[in-house]
């Protein structure tokens, strides 16, 4: 399996921390070139110093259009290719909706589904030159709901219909 994908670009969001880490791991670890984007700058290059094989790390706000156009332009234009979209970024607030605040239920959206939306659709231009797949990671809790997390269900059956959508 090592070398499956070895010229192959990968994006991963929230690639500094959980899933998103597990994600960028098993990709350089099957060859593929791996750039890390996270809000969190010391996890994002401690993931970055952590996988080696030349993974780069840009600080990126996935909630921020410029940051995720900015991203997505540095990587094609010194790779000429994205083939790897892996949309990790996510954030979860376990309260109840009447104690959960409107900021915190904007900062659940704005990451886990705004961030989905915005990477994917600075990404698709530059994979309808090259190819490429793009990998959303929702949650069951996005299909059925679950306690305690009205935002994160919302946010992640949002990001279940958007992949729907797209593809």
């Amino acid at each position: 399996m090592a070398g499956d994908l070895a010229g192959k670009v990968a994006l991963v969001t929230g690639g500094g921390s959980g899933i998103g880490l597990g994600c960028a791991r098993y990709l350089a670890n099957v060859g593929a070139q791996v750039v890390i984007l996270d809000v969190n700058e010391t996890a994002g290059k401690a993931a970055r110093a952590e996988i080696g094989n030349d993974a780069l790390f840009i600080c990126t706000d996935v909630s921020s259009s410029d940051d995720c156009r900015r991203a997505v332009e540095q990587v094609d234009d010194r790779f000429g290719r994205i083939d790897i979209l892996v949309n990790s970024a996510g954030v979860i607030r376990r309260k109840s909706v009447v104690d959960l605040a409107e900021e915190e239920w904007d900062l659940v959206l704005d990451v886990s589904l705004k961030g989905t939306y915005l990477m994917s659709k600075y990404v698709i231009p530059v994979m309808e030159r090259t190819g490429g797949a793009i990998v959303n990671i929702g949650s069951g809790w996005g299909l059925k709901g679950g306690p305690q997390a009205a935002a994160y269900c919302a946010a992640k059956g949002g990001v279940v219909n958007l992949t729907r959508a797209m593809a």
